[in-house]
């Protein structure tokens, strides 16, 4: 994975569970160790997963080198996001392959 991995952060509103938000992003799909290659025709691409996953902080992580805030609607939840992904789509995807480095998930984002 390429270093500039681009991913999704949602936090939840204090208090509503045990978690702080969740990390949304895609990832590589390996098969026996290795990346499972698109069936498409073209350029060398390998298939990736959407990922949903629990994350406990709230708030931006010591790991990210740029954030940006988007403040979602009053009342929007995570299943009206994660349905909106599915309904266009977006969680068919992917990586293509430079080098044996591996691009694309800002695409996604």
């Amino acid at each position: 994975m390429a270093a500039n991995h681009s991913v999704i952060k949602a936090d939840f509103f204090h208090g509503r569970c045990a978690f702080g938000g969740v990390r949304l992003n895609m990832r590589i799909i390996y098969r026996d160790g290795y990346p499972v290659d698109s069936p498409q025709d073209g350029p060398t691409c390998m298939l990736g997963e959407f990922v949903v996953k629990a994350v406990t902080p709230a708030g931006v992580t010591r790991r990210t080198a740029r954030t940006c805030q988007i403040d979602f609607v009053q009342g929007l939840t995570l299943d009206d996001l994660l349905s909106q992904i599915e309904i266009n789509g977006l969680h068919h995807f992917c990586f293509m392959e430079i080098d044996e480095k591996y691009f694309g998930c800002r695409d996604f984002m």
